[in-house]
């Protein structure tokens, strides 16, 4: 499976973090009133029912898709780096970390642009995903606290997808996500069949998986693991480390 195609699955599932969030603050938001129709500006039920409100309209979506973001660029950044490494060794070629900007998105961009010389047209916007994830990464999205802030002003004003709000946090639509995510499954579809042995990326085998189990529910009561239980996690290793894994290939970006 293709690095690209690995990536579909981990932002269908910070999607779906989207959709919990904006789902339990709804349900929350409702248990604040009681069965009631309205509740007094005065009572505690009404802080409540305000707060969850606002996590359901504003800062639960835009949260979700901040996280989507960071982790797009992150998986970006990290695999560019390491398929140039691998290049270089193949191919004989100069190294990333000897280029100006080095090991940042300047440094891939002429890499890959300059000494592999591929054919990719979107470097616009990859460079526009990389203003805005580090905005979020370093100033949770809002400009006044940005060195940059004129510069994600000009791309906020260019771009239909991005917004400034009156709390002078930039905010973006499901659009700029899935051009985000575009332009990145396209640079990876020219370069990883470049790279020989790639497919050990992103590792879906069980053994971490049950690791990462086994520390989260090492420190829960009976009590917790019992409501776990309740909502179907389990409570035990997931799968053994010697299934196999089963390889399928995705045919298409689907909703992209």
């Amino acid at each position: 499976m293709r690095l690209s195609q690995k990536m579909i699955y981990v932002a269908k599932q910070l999607q779906f973090l989207e959709k919990a969030i904006v789902d339990c603050c709804h349900n929350k938001y409702l248990e604040a009133f009681g069965g009631e129709l309205s509740i007094s500006i005065r009572s505690r039920k009404f802080v409540d029912a305000s707060l969850y409100q606002h996590f359901k309209h504003y800062e639960g979506p835009l949260a979700a898709r901040y996280m989507l973001i960071i982790q797009l660029y992150s998986i970006y950044e990290r695999y560019a780096i390491s398929f140039s490494k691998r290049l270089s060794a193949k191919d004989g070629l100069i190294k990333i970390s000897d280029l100006n900007g080095s090991q940042n998105f300047k440094g891939i961009k002429t890499y890959y642009s300059k000494v592999v010389d591929i054919e990719f047209s979107d470097w616009e916007g990859l460079d526009k995903l990389r203003q805005v994830r580090n905005l979020i990464a370093h100033c949770d999205g809002y400009i006044t606290h940005s060195e940059q802030r004129n510069k994600i002003s000009r791309l906020a004003e260019s771009d239909q997808d991005l917004i400034i709000l009156d709390d002078q946090r930039l905010a973006l639509n499901e659009e700029f996500i899935k051009r985000s995510m575009r332009a990145v499954f396209r640079f990876f579809d020219i370069v990883e069949p470049m790279v020989e042995n790639s497919d050990n990326l992103l590792d879906f085998s069980w053994a971490h998986m049950n690791q990462f189990r086994e520390f989260d529910l090492a420190r829960k009561t009976e009590q917790e693991k019992a409501a776990d239980a309740a909502f179907g996690v389990p409570t035990l290793s997931l799968y053994k480390a010697s299934e196999k894994v089963v390889k399928f290939q995705v045919v298409a970006y689907v909703g992209l």
